[in-house]
């Protein structure tokens, strides 16, 4: 009885150190998905921003750009622009209808360019390239803007951006983590409760193996589990066990020994105090 409680103790702690464990991956995993996803979005996206401009001027020096800065301009929701330095507008990925005086909107999101601006900047800057980012207080929110010269040209190009998760993004991605939380959770217990049993249980026979042992039965022998330390342990007892076995045997082969030596003494003591006695009654 005492032997399963202890197992059982073991199990319920195993149990409890898995679930833990579950919980505390959760728990970072919504720390930083709600916490530092504004700052982690942000970073990546200014990286995006970068490699698209790369591929920008590479379709751009092969001469078939529009469709590109189009694509991109569509799939990253942003405002794409090329122009010259006197402020020649040379192609908008929102078309040129969509241009206003200095600025340039495209119509996926409210972005925009303030070429002026732009082309200051661009102008001050040694390596021909900028990026700052602006804030839209109206909407709450931040616009990165990136631009550079094209290598061995007069054209420039400009990317707006808005670096801030799109609030539907932001509402899938935690009720997803929701879903995924939950089956997670549930999937640690089934899995925590089948682990916790599966490394008690050769704890249990051991217990149960040496149980026997302490009664005086060496006739048994602790079973292996497939764990190494486990594996090690059974070994290290299986080997205790034949040696208080072999100790046993010596033990018992003592005594017989030395019950055999001293009877024919004591008989012959026996022998002659009974003589003494018949005497003494004479």
């Amino acid at each position: 009885m005492k032997s399963n409680n202890s197992t059982n103790t073991l199990t319920f702690k195993l149990w409890k150190y898995f679930i833990t464990y579950a919980i505390l991956i959760f728990v970072i995993l919504w720390f930083m998905q709600v916490i530092f996803l504004q700052s982690y979005y942000s970073k990546m996206k200014k990286n995006e921003v970068v490699r698209l401009s790369n591929e920008i001027e590479r379709e751009y020096i092969k001469g078939n750009y529009a469709e590109t800065v189009d694509k991109i301009a569509y799939k990253n929701a942003s405002a794409i622009v090329l122009f010259d330095l006197s402020g020649n507008i040379i192609y908008a990925s929102s078309g040129n209808n969509m241009i206003s005086g200095t600025n340039l909107q495209v119509p996926t999101r409210p972005l925009s360019i303030n070429i002026e601006e732009v082309i200051e900047k661009m102008n001050n800057s040694s390596n021909k390239t900028i990026s700052y980012t602006v804030k839209l207080d109206k909407l709450k929110t931040e616009i990165y803007i990136y631009g550079r010269k094209i290598e061995n040209s007069n054209v420039c190009f400009c990317i707006a951006s808005s670096i801030d998760p799109v609030d539907a993004t932001t509402n899938v991605l935690k009720s997803q983590l929701i879903y995924v939380t939950a089956i997670s959770l549930f999937v640690s217990i089934i899995v925590s409760i089948f682990l916790s049993r599966r490394i008690s249980y050769p704890i249990k026979e051991m217990t149960d193996t040496a149980s026997k042992l302490a009664k005086g039965n060496y006739d048994i022998e602790f079973k292996k589990a497939g764990y190494k330390e486990i594996d090690e342990l059974a070994d290290t007892l299986n080997y205790a066990t034949k040696e208080l076995a072999e100790t046993d045997k010596v033990r018992k082969e003592l005594i017989a020994n030395v019950s055999h030596d001293l009877k024919t003494p004591l008989t012959m003591i026996k022998a002659y105090s009974e003589m003494i006695r018949d005497l003494s009654r004479r």
